[in-house]
């Protein structure tokens, strides 16, 4: 069982990749999170809605960003610019982790979410030391797909989320702790 996960999150509320800051966010963040939250290119594949004014923005940071350690704004070194987020979902009954990314389209196709992917793919098992990582997309999002298969995860079957009230279909991936010290 993972151990006082959150005091973990806590304490590692910053990581570093080779391109990015993985860090708290902040409200002065808002911005730039309007900017990929209003983007229809960008929320098209995610499980919450676009936003539609800043303040909206703002709000979601102070209740749902800044209060939960786990929740990483991605921010861009050349930049400095915050382009995205990492949520990291830890269920401590199964000794496993979710992830969530979300990157504004303006930056996809660099490599980014994988970049993201692998840093929290390692963080997971060599620092939270849990067993099994798991990662899901809604079908149509075959990117997102091949991502976590390059970052080592395996298709595992076919799922359903709610979204709004509404059922949609899933492709999902996982990688356990004894499949990643192969790769």
């Amino acid at each position: 069982m993972i151990q006082n996960y959150n005091q973990i999150l806590v304490e590692n509320k910053t990581m570093y990749t080779e391109r990015l800051k993985l860090r708290p966010f902040t409200i002065d963040d808002a911005k730039y999170v309007y900017e990929y939250a209003s983007d229809e290119q960008t929320v098209k594949y995610l499980t919450w809605p676009m936003h539609k004014d800043i303040e909206h923005t703002k709000r979601v940071i102070e209740n749902f960003y800044i209060p939960y350690p786990g929740t990483y704004a991605v921010e861009e070194n050349v930049s400095g610019k915050c382009i995205g987020s990492l949520g990291i979902s830890i269920n401590d009954k199964s000794d496993s982790v979710t992830y969530g990314i979300a990157i504004n389209s303006q930056f996809w196709n660099k490599g980014y979410a994988t970049e993201i992917l692998t840093k929290a793919i390692k963080f997971t098992f060599e620092v939270l030391k849990a067993k099994k990582a798991h990662g899901e997309h809604l079908i149509g999002n075959d990117a997102s797909g091949k991502i976590m298969l390059k970052c080592g995860m395996q298709y595992i079957g076919k799922g359903l989320i709610e979204i709004r009230g509404e059922n949609k279909d899933t492709h999902q991936y996982a990688i356990n702790l004894s499949d990643w010290h192969q790769i």
